[in-house]
């Protein structure tokens, strides 16, 4: 249906369902789609998978920062770009947060690995298509 010029809502509707049904010329396709929705409980996992890996590097960064605090009685470095924080500071906050977070990271998506939540990687698709 070619366009009129006018706004019409009947011809736009029409235009838009003869899209659809040239895009998707059999039922098989368009079922593909539905089923790849996931319902609530899928929707939960998948959340927590995402959740707890980045909830787990926070806390370890935290539990990280108390513990710079605690031994050099220093604040922690809340951005080590600033030009009064010393390269020696900015470098090895860094390197210790981003360690142990990364190291927290890894932990908690190996241990999602092993359960029915599906983790940020390789086997989301595969668990998330067990899910729907």
């Amino acid at each position: 249906m070619k366009y009129s010029g006018a706004l019409n809502a009947d011809e736009l509707f029409e235009s838009l369902l003869e899209s659809c049904e040239s895009a998707v010329s059999d039922h098989s396709t368009l079922k593909f789609f539905i089923m790849k929705i996931p319902d609530a409980k899928s929707l939960t996992l998948i959340g927590a998978g995402l959740l707890l890996p980045m909830l787990a590097a926070r806390g370890s960064r935290f539990l990280v920062g108390k513990s710079y605090t605690l031994l050099t009685d220093e604040e922690v470095p809340r951005n080590p770009a600033h030009p009064e924080t010393a390269w020696r500071e900015a470098l090895i906050w860094a390197a210790v947060s981003g360690l142990v977070g990364g190291i927290a990271t890894l932990t908690v998506r190996r241990l999602l690995a092993e359960t029915m939540i599906p983790a940020e990687g390789d086997d989301m698709d595969h668990e998330i298509d067990k899910l729907a």
